[in-house]
């Protein structure tokens, strides 16, 4: 399902400021974490009506009835034989689905004395049948289907020495009598063959199983912790049947290449609600430890030689992150013609303007007389920092434009892929909030899109 946060590998994007940063006189409070807030995943799940049509034509047998016994049905002195004269057509429409089934007619009557015989006569008509849809507690679509009516498409009767003897009203209560065994046949297919349940659990278990979104320099994964399901009223409509399903979830932050995790495989009991927003709402909640910040760190800046033009060259030998009270700090060890030791500290921020992830007022730690710790001059300054920046700044929105891709690739792979179609539109995503912690850089991202899922075959 959706997963993601790229931004975990590099949340430090460092930006230039003017402002140089006082050497703190006494030790500033960390900031308090972010509470976690719940994710919402709403899709609605569709399968095709043709597929659901074809099962339950192939389970209805070409002749309904076949009565050679005039003795039959309260001795109604008539043999009958009903057949299908074509498939059963389904017919979504709302919460409602409606059948509709062309029988042929063929009857024969006996006179009171016997002594006349009657040529059998052969008539149409189409039965049509309706059914409430919804979801039962085995999640399973549960149905409850009626005979609604029939219309006769060529009335039936008989001559008998001249006379027309009318039959119209004693076929239309035979017809009504075997109504039951065509109802419970629909109701028993669609509860078997429409397989909501296993769907519902191949979401629920795959949803639990972490996702790499980044592989840069360590593996970062995301995983959901799904708590609850809510199912909305079923509704359909010209060629398929909609059924929407909401999931509760929480979302941690695994590191490592083989993360452990759990699965509960277990679907919870289900909750049937009138309306959900149809709208996936994820707060991607996140803790990137310093250690997983400074491999990424290294990786990016140890051991390059910058260019101090008439200063010479230095060559950063040491990097290491840490978290001040509300400030991200830099800790650099230099080597070549400037030597020593550096702090450059500031605030993790998001760049609206730009849609990236910036260090705001990112500069040197200065003493209180105005002088740069460890006496770093302009050009160590002016290099250093811009070379910060121009290396670890990461645009959001390239990647924002490529997460449906990567969703759909992550779901294609598995073995959900080849049951399920998904569909991703209107995917929007925001940080909410990035504070500094002992612990490491915490960041809420709220993430937003329109999901539908289509079975491939039910």
């Amino acid at each position: 399902m959706i997963r993601y946060l790229p931004l975990l590998g590099l949340v430090v994007l460092l930006a230039c400021s003017s402002k140089k940063k006082q050497a703190p006189t006494q030790k500033e409070a960390f900031a308090d974490p972010i509470p976690p807030e719940l994710s919402y995943i709403s899709a609605p799940i569709l399968f095709p009506v043709d597929q659901l049509q074809d099962k339950i034509n192939r389970a209805l047998k070409p002749v309904l009835l076949n009565d050679q016994s005039y003795e039959n049905h309260e001795g109604d002195n008539l043999k009958l034989r009903i057949e299908r004269l074509g498939p059963l057509e389904i017919h979504p429409n709302g919460e409602y689905i409606s059948y509709t089934v062309p029988l042929r007619i063929t009857a024969e009557k006996r006179t009171m004395a016997n002594l006349v015989k009657i040529k059998p006569t052969e008539f149409r008509v189409r039965v049509a049948f309706r059914s409430k849809v919804g979801v039962g507690p085995d999640w399973r679509l549960a149905i409850k289907t009626k005979f609604k009516n029939l219309t006769w498409l060529e009335k039936p009767s008989l001559n008998v020495m001249g006379l027309n003897v009318p039959l119209t009203n004693t076929i239309e209560r035979i017809i009504e009598r075997q109504a039951p065994n065509i109802e419970t046949l629909i109701d028993r297919l669609v509860h078997d063959e429409v397989r909501i349940d296993q769907t519902v659990t191949r979401i629920w278990r795959n949803l639990q199983k972490p996702i790499l979104v980044n592989r840069r320099h360590y593996s970062v994964w995301l995983q959901a912790n799904p708590v609850g399901v809510m199912v909305g009223p079923v509704a359909g409509d010209t060629g398929k049947i909609s059924i929407p399903i909401r999931i509760t979830t929480n979302t941690q932050t695994l590191f490592g290449e083989n993360p452990e995790y759990t699965v509960n495989p277990r679907l919870p009991v289900l909750k049937s609600v009138d309306a959900f927003p149809m709208v996936c709402e994820l707060n991607l909640l996140s803790v990137l430890p310093y250690d997983e910040l400074n491999e990424a760190l290294s990786a990016h800046l140890l051991n390059r030689t910058l260019d101090l033009e008439k200063d010479g060259l230095v060559t950063i030998k040491k990097v290491n992150a840490l978290g001040e009270g509300q400030n991200l700090v830099l800790l650099t060890e230099l080597s070549g013609t400037m030597e020593g030791a550096f702090r450059l500290l500031g605030q993790p921020d998001y760049d609206t303007l730009k849609g990236s992830l910036t260090v705001k007022n990112f500069d040197f730690e200065v003493t209180s007389d105005g002088t740069l710790v460890n006496s770093a001059n302009l050009a160590l300054h002016d290099t250093l920092q811009g070379y910060v920046q121009s290396e670890l700044n990461l645009p959001l929105k390239q990647y924002l434009a490529r997460v449906p891709d990567l969703i759909q690739k992550a779901i294609e792979r598995g073995k959900l892929g080849q049951k399920i179609d998904l569909y991703l539109t209107d995917f929007q995503m925001r940080p909410q909030r990035i504070v500094v912690r002992p612990e490491g850089v915490m960041t809420l991202i709220r993430v937003r899109t329109r999901v539908a899922l289509r079975l491939q075959k039910i």
